[in-house]
């Protein structure tokens, strides 16, 4: 693939994965009833709901500013990608076994990482 390519495909991944938080953090900062439904049948403290609201979208800046140190860009990719597989683990701890979004956005990730390396290789060359 060229280089147009990647690249394209790296904003889109950015895109989708900002999508999937940002539409998480605002429900769980307005504190939607169907996130502490899930809160409590999994039996997370609710006081938890608005710091991750707002890890969410500090996550999304973090990938979207250009400002931002890679170092920490990394670690946004880690939160991200350790709040999917916790959030995997909690569904399947439930026996709710309808975790496509949750798939789809380790997938997201994990292609949006990969793609943010090589962006990085190629911008220092």
């Amino acid at each position: 693939m060229n280089s147009i390519t990647l690249r394209l495909l790296f904003y889109i991944s950015t895109a989708l994965i900002s999508l999937f938080y940002l539409m998480g953090a605002y429900m769980y900062i307005s504190c939607h009833e169907n996130i502490i439904d899930s809160f409590s049948t999994l039996k997370f403290p609710l006081w938890l709901i608005i710091p991750l609201g707002v890890a969410k979208f500090l996550g999304v800046l973090a990938l979207w500013l250009p400002k931002i140190p890679n170092l920490l860009r990394e670690w946004a990719y880690a939160g991200i990608f350790f709040n999917a597989l916790l959030a995997f683990g909690a569904n399947l701890a439930v026996n709710n076994y309808d975790i496509a979004a949750v798939l789809i956005m380790l997938l997201l990730l994990i292609a949006r990482f990969l793609l943010f390396k090589f962006e990085s290789e190629t911008r220092n060359h």
